[in-house]
This record gives C-alpha cells, structure tokens and sequence, in this order.
C-alpha cells in the first residue's frame, strides 16, 4: 500500500516536472521564433532602405555599403528569408554602380 502511495506521488512529480519544463521550452522556442522574425524583418528593411537611397541619389554605392548589403542579404536568407530580396540584392551587386576603393 505504502509503496502504492510512492509510486503515485513520484509519477505525479515527475509529470508536474515534465509539463513545467515543456511549457518553458515551449514559450523559450516562440521568443526565439519571434526573435528571429524581427531580425530578419530589420535586415529586409535596412537593405530597402539601401537601395531606395542610392537609387534616389543616382549615385555610386561605397564599397562599404556593398560589402553590408551582401552580409545581411546571406544572414537574411539564412534566417529562411523567401526570394523577396534576391532581385534588390541583385541590383545592389551587379546593376547600380560602385564606388572603388
């Protein structure tokens, strides 16, 4: 009888355990889905604003930019971007003139 109470008092801790520590992993795993929208909503802003700017000013993108625009077209992508961006990023690379340094 007494061993009947342990066993059923474990099997509830334990299951009180277990639901605790998947509701937080649960909750942690939606932050860092959401973390991980906003970055990549940053990136495709701050490389809209890139081409917008220097296509308005009709004049030559500093290397400095390309190179920025490259890194956060690759970090966007790889944070499961879609193929929005693979035209502007074209653009910035191969069609708007750049300055050399």
């Amino acid at each position: 009888m007494i061993e009947q109470v342990e066993s059923i008092v474990i099997a509830f801790f334990v299951g009180a355990i277990l639901t605790y520590f998947s509701t937080r992993w649960s909750t942690i795993f939606k932050k860092m889905g959401a973390v991980e929208y906003g970055i990549q909503a940053l990136l495709r802003d701050r490389i809209l604003q890139m081409h917008d700017y220097y296509s308005r000013k009709e004049r030559p993108i500093p290397q400095r930019e390309v190179e920025s625009a490259e890194q956060m077209y690759r970090a966007y992508k790889r944070l499961g971007g879609n193929g929005f961006l693979d035209q502007i990023e074209k653009e910035i690379l191969e069609e708007m003139p750049h300055e050399n340094h």
